[in-house]
């Protein structure tokens, strides 16, 4: 399968396997980094694991690479949430301006907060589900990944 460079069995790892034998889990690794990979290729992936699917069988998909081609929503509730405090603030500040200290001061945090966590990540061992690390190993499995 393009993109793919290994697939490891969920047997080969008896850790990957539940005591009672019901879940497993197997780690495919791509040729390259995840973000390098095609988009075509991991769809493709993502196809393949879906075909598979039956009523006895769950397979579930996980890492940056799958996130990545996964289509992403428009950010509407995060823009309403803004607008909502921004009325809020305005009409308990008494002006738009007053109102937008706070939200300024909140965006500096998160951004701080980001910035942060993208340095740790260099220094320390990151899950890769954390969003603002970004980081990936070219896995498709939902593990911990080192920047």
């Amino acid at each position: 399968m393009p993109g793919v460079a290994d697939v490891r069995s969920p047997y080969a790892d008896a850790s990957a396997v539940s005591k009672d034998g019901t879940i497993g889990y197997a780690t495919v690794t791509l040729e390259g980094k995840a973000e390098a990979v095609a988009k075509e290729d991991i769809t493709k992936i993502i196809d393949t694991a879906g075909d598979v699917r039956t009523g006895g069988l769950q397979v579930e998909l996980g890492g940056e690479a799958v996130r990545g081609a996964e289509d992403k929503g428009s950010p509407t509730a995060e823009l309403a949430g803004i607008v909502a405090a921004v009325v809020i603030l305005g009409l308990l500040f008494g002006s738009v301006v007053a109102a937008a200290v706070p939200l300024i001061t909140a965006l500096f945090a998160v951004g701080g907060a980001l910035g942060l966590i993208v340095i740790a990540s260099h220094v320390f061992t990151i899950a890769d589900f954390t969003p603002p690390s970004r980081c990936s190993s070219g896995s498709a499995s939902a593990s911990t990944t080192p920047c």
